[in-house]
């Protein structure tokens, strides 16, 4: 996996991030206020980053249940433990994981959320299985990534090279496997969203 510097996490955090990749409309995409039952809910965002998501997800799910925020880099998982407190929300619990190995038990988890790391995996059905190991039975999978496309932004290109990019169609195929995606949508300007459930 792609390892993030300094300077990559002012980008991540910048507010121009936010013109072309939405959080909050793409949290309102997952729905997750019907998914929540009376239980104690479960979220793994594998691949967190500096909580860009997980932020927002734990202050919808609040009470209701907890994040578990996974990323292979702890100066990540430092960032967004710091950036949790600043915002008072203490039901975010951030873990360190191996980019084949996610240290949560077998069928623990209600849903989990995957931006931006398919397409820097190199063994991706690898990877999806062991997510899918993690998810409790019917429990939701949503992946947000990049188009395969040429990304410009306000007259600049972004995003990762176009050759590590995954077409949309390839990674519902992909997914199709060992999940039955539900759902499509465009999850920004340059992303789009898969939303599936464990078979």
């Amino acid at each position: 996996m792609f390892k993030f510097t300094e300077e990559h996490i002012r980008v991540l955090e910048s507010e121009e991030r936010r013109e072309f990749l939405n959080n909050e409309r793409i949290l309102r995409e997952l729905e997750i206020e019907k998914e929540i039952k009376a239980m104690f809910f479960k979220l793994a965002d594998i691949g967190a980053g500096t909580g860009y998501f997980a932020i927002p997800l734990a202050k919808l799910i609040g009470k209701n249940g907890i994040v578990i925020a996974l990323d292979v880099q702890e100066n990540m998982l430092e960032y967004l433990k710091n950036k949790a407190e600043k915002h008072g929300i203490d039901n975010i619990v951030a873990v360190l994981m191996k980019e084949y190995e996610i240290p949560l038990i077998e069928k623990s988890v209600d849903f989990a959320f995957i931006a931006n790391v398919l397409h820097e995996v190199d063994d991706k059905r690898r990877f999806l299985a062991e997510v899918r190991r993690i998810m409790k039975s019917k429990a939701k999978l949503c992946v947000i990534d990049w188009e395969k496309e040429k990304s410009i932004f306000k007259g600049a290109e972004i995003g990762p090279p176009l050759y590590e990019r995954i077409e949309k169609k390839h990674a519902k195929e992909l997914i199709n496997e060992l999940f039955e995606v539900g759902k499509e949508f465009k999850a920004g300007d340059f992303h789009y969203g898969i939303i599936a459930v464990k078979k």
